[in-house]
């Protein structure tokens, strides 16, 4: 089991239909808010599909981020210079 964070102009307000559309994926276990508004995290079986999730949601009259500005940081990113590069 995996998380992944996507974004979701008013996902706070949508989640129910959110959830409903992303379980149409079988690797989709859950969908829960966070703390920011337009942001939800996808709990899933295997490989994430984010694209196909996004493209779905797009489907239902969801706003969401273009595709460049979906993604979490790449995982040859250390932490450390994330940090480092905000300050």
């Amino acid at each position: 089991m995996q998380t992944y964070g996507i974004q979701v102009s008013g996902a706070h307000e949508q989640v129910n239909e959110i959830r409903a559309e992303l379980f149409a994926f079988p690797e989709v276990l859950e969908v829960f808010v966070i703390g920011r508004p337009d942001s939800l995290v996808v709990v899933h079986a295997g490989r994430p599909r984010p694209g196909e999730w996004l493209r779905a949601l797009r489907g239902i009259g969801c706003r969401v981020p273009a595709r460049g500005h979906a993604r979490w940081p790449r995982p040859e990113q250390r932490p450390e210079a994330l940090l480092r590069d905000a300050a």
